[in-house]
């Protein structure tokens, strides 16, 4: 049964997560992970590996902004092959209408029009 892991990020410790992670647990993820670091990069953030360290074949890992998880399209490019080496997809909660994020080949492919 595949799950939805959740991930929040904020840039500083002055920051909340509160309103991200209300908005994961809405989502029914189970578990939930976060980082307080600053978004210069994907490098550095405990909290974002270890929610894709902790995806099965099948989970969906739950982005409460896609914006707070990458900074650029290239970490962006970086999370979804990890993801999808895992046999995982992603979906980002702030997009206007949510959809699986397409990942390139293999058996968690989606397409977007």
């Amino acid at each position: 049964m595949s799950r939805k892991v959740g991930y929040a990020r904020v840039s500083t410790e002055g920051q909340n997560l509160g309103r991200q992670l209300a908005s994961l647990h809405q989502e029914g993820c189970d578990p939930i992970f976060q980082d307080k670091v600053s978004g210069k990069s994907v490098r550095g953030r405990p909290g974002l590996d270890r929610a894709i360290k902790a995806l099965r074949p099948g989970d969906v890992l739950v982005l409460a902004e896609w914006d707070r998880a990458t900074r650029s399209m290239l970490d962006g490019i970086a999370i979804m092959e990890r993801v999808h080496e895992r046999g995982a997809t992603i979906k980002s909660l702030d997009n206007a209408d949510p959809y699986l994020v397409p990942i390139i080949d293999g058996p968690a492919k989606k397409t977007v029009d």
